[in-house]
């Protein structure tokens, strides 16, 4: 983001005294000469007019991704970075670049799908780019997806931590939030982690809290203007009664802890929580609701993580988008609809829905301002084809759609348009491991019989071995000399491409 005059006026700035860039007629510590100003000019204005002219603006909608399958779609958008040259990060089970009408730059495949865990790009402040992963692996790439370099951030045994958010902080640094799993001796319960780096990614300091005996869950980590921290996470307050409520938990810089509240109203186990950065400074936090009242709570805290406002909307599911206008009302996806809300009233001021191919409602998951003054969305689908009964259950089949949308700052709806075809693709790739885990070897069974490309590699992200298999349906994987541990598996056939995860004990 550019921030131009941030403290000094333009008036202030051409009228203040400095020693002349070239010399005053106007004698000794004389006001900056004609010509000088007229260098000022055009170093303040012509440049950043010619980044700004990088921004045109567009408006589309598109079909990003498409996958024909029972299984959960490998190609959901659960993100989107909007970079100051107006090209866009889109994130979930593959990262993408674009340019600001969409068409592809790249298209990469994620450097460490740990546990399924999708790829959160990160667009720095100062410029560059990162992809988060699973066991808080850290990729800084440049911008055309050329490794720089690669950090483990945790103790690669543990195989247990989820990110789930990261920023970068005022000293150059970054740090993530996420989530550990643990064993209490009983069970297996969820902790709020963090991690803090220098600006190489150097791990500096690691914390874990839990503000209840059972699970924690992080989502959302903000530096507050004192150096601290707010973060956000979802806190089980009652295993009994299965009671989940937003925790709001204020940091020092230190990470040590200041002060810590919960939302007045329960939510959702795991439901999808959000938060922005206020034009006020301030955190908006939007999350599900449980299911008593079946809505969306809307929170706002200040800086010091004291709770503002608190109101529910009920029958409204949170879908994941959130933004602010320059109004200061808000934009909240709800079931099939953007909702435009009133923040001192919290009142419904203005809705907007989007359909897709077959008319569906496209629920909206993300939405990021852009440079344009307007927004760009995303959403994905899923279109019951039949449902197949084998072996006497029912199979239902369906056709998934990942969307992406551009609208102006009206949100206008514009007409579909083809999707983008270098990576738009039917993946009609699946394939089974059984036994796993296993001890000597494993039966790998494809749905095609292709020649098919199976890489694996180890958790720390080690090319391990490649296999390559002509017009078979099966593959008996030996252990070998591997040791016992997890492992991953790219299995490739043609332009179909499955991640699997494999298990030595």
């Amino acid at each position: 983001k550019m921030k131009v005059f941030k403290s000094i006026s333009f008036r202030k700035l051409i009228s203040h005294r400095v020693t002349p860039l070239i010399p005053s007629r106007r004698g000794e510590g004389g006001e900056v000469s004609h010509i000088a100003k007229l260098i000022l000019l055009t170093i303040l204005f012509i440049t950043p007019l010619h980044i700004f002219s990088q921004c045109n603006p567009t408006t589309f909608k598109k079909i990003f991704y498409q996958n024909d399958s029972t299984l959960n779609p490998a190609n959901n958008i659960n993100n989107i970075i909007t970079a100051t040259d107006s090209s866009y990060l889109i994130g979930g089970s593959q990262i993408t670049k674009t340019d600001n009408n969409a068409n592809n730059l790249w298209n990469g495949i994620p450097y460490n799908n740990y546990n399924s865990t999708d790829a959160i790009p990160y667009y720095a402040p100062d410029g560059r780019y990162f992809i988060l992963e699973g066991n808080f692996h850290l990729t800084n790439i440049d911008e055309n997806d050329n490794i720089i370099w690669q950090k483990y951030l945790v103790d690669t045994t543990c195989y247990c931590t989820h990110p789930k958010h990261i920023i970068q902080t005022t000293d150059g640094g970054f740090i993530i939030i996420g989530t550990k799993t643990i064993n209490d001796t009983t069970f297996y319960r969820d902790r709020i982690f963090i991690v803090k780096t220098n600006a190489n990614g150097d791990t500096t300091i690691t914390k874990t809290i839990a503000k209840s005996p059972f699970d924690n869950d992080a989502d959302y980590i903000q530096q507050t203007p004192d150096g601290g921290y707010i973060i956000v996470a979802n806190i089980e307050i009652d295993n009994a009664t299965q009671n989940f409520k937003v925790g709001i938990i204020k940091l020092d810089n230190n990470l040590q802890q200041q002060s810590y509240s919960t939302s007045p109203n329960s939510i959702y186990y795991l439901a999808p929580i959000n938060a922005i950065k206020t034009n006020d400074s301030a955190t908006a936090i939007i999350a599900a609701m449980d299911s008593i009242t079946d809505g969306t709570t809307f929170i706002k805290i200040n800086q010091s993580g004291t709770i503002t406002t608190s109101n529910i909307y009920i029958g409204l599911k949170y879908n994941g988008g959130l933004a602010q206008l320059p109004n200061n009302t808000y934009l909240i996806a709800m079931r099939d609809s953007i909702y435009n809300i009133n923040e001192n009233t919290n009142t419904i001021i203005t809705t907007k829905s989007y359909n897709g191919t077959a008319g569906e409602k496209i629920p909206i998951n993300t939405i990021q301002p852009t440079c344009d003054g307007g927004y760009i969305l995303a959403g994905n689908t899923a279109i019951f084809k039949n449902g197949t009964i084998i072996c006497g259950s029912t199979f239902n089949f369906y056709q998934f759609y990942s969307y992406l949308i551009k609208t102006d700052s009206t949100l206008a709806d514009v007409p579909l348009q083809s999707g983008i075809n270098e990576i738009q693709q039917t993946n009609t790739l699946t394939a089974t491991i059984y036994p796993n885990p296993f001890s000597n070897q494993t039966t790998i069974t494809f749905s095609q019989n292709n020649t098919t490309t199976i890489t694996i590699t180890n958790a720390l992200g080690n090319q391990i071995k490649t296999v390559i298999l002509s017009a078979a349906k099966n593959l008996t994987l030996e252990k070998e000399n591997l040791t016992p541990g997890i492992y991953f598996l790219n299995i490739k056939q043609g332009n179909n491409t499955t991640n699997k995860k494999i298990i030595i004990q």
